[in-house]
């Protein structure tokens, strides 16, 4: 883990030929390790980190790791998907799988790893979320909607007119 920790670093802070020698490295890496600090980065890394760190998920294979993991039949398998899919940045990714996840804390853990982009790309899936029985869910669902800032606010307008005409939805 410590040698994770260290390559990680060295893609996250240092110059680019500095992360580019290290790149060659993260195929050698336990990917259980890669993945539990993977799992441990914030989700409002940006800039220059934020495209490296993407860029090291896109080459060592690991887009295709979370994407297999969406699809898996236990959801302690695809909470790990949830945690993780905002690092995957290829358009086709379908985060709504994960938001729209029979298990409340796959659709939970999915709606907080959205990235304001992300979040306000997503607002269809979100927006029936802040209905949701689980609390969890909702609380998830609201703050990823804050998230999604400005682009938000038609949108939840449009559904506040909705129940105030159908205060029973």
């Amino acid at each position: 883990r410590a040698r994770v920790l260290s390559i990680i670093g060295v893609v996250l802070f240092e110059s680019e030929a500095a992360a580019e020698a290290v790149y060659e490295k993260v195929p050698e890496l336990s990917r259980r390790a890669l993945l539990a600090v993977l799992q441990s980065l914030a989700v409002d890394l940006d800039g220059q980190a934020k495209q490296r760190v993407q860029r090291l998920v896109r080459t060592t294979g690991l887009e295709q790791f979370i994407r297999r993991r969406c699809g898996a039949h236990r959801w302690r398998i695809r909470i790990q998907a949830a945690q993780l899919h905002h690092l995957v940045d290829h358009p086709d990714f379908d985060r709504r799988r994960l938001l729209e996840d029979r298990h409340p804390m796959v659709a939970a853990r999915a709606a907080e790893a959205l990235t304001p982009a992300q979040a306000a790309a997503q607002l269809d899936a979100l927006l029936p979320m802040l209905s949701a029985k689980d609390t969890v869910v909702r609380l998830a669902a609201q703050q990823a909607v804050l998230t999604a800032g400005p682009a938000a606010v038609p949108r939840l307008l449009i559904r506040l007119r909705s129940t105030v005409d159908d205060p029973l939805s």
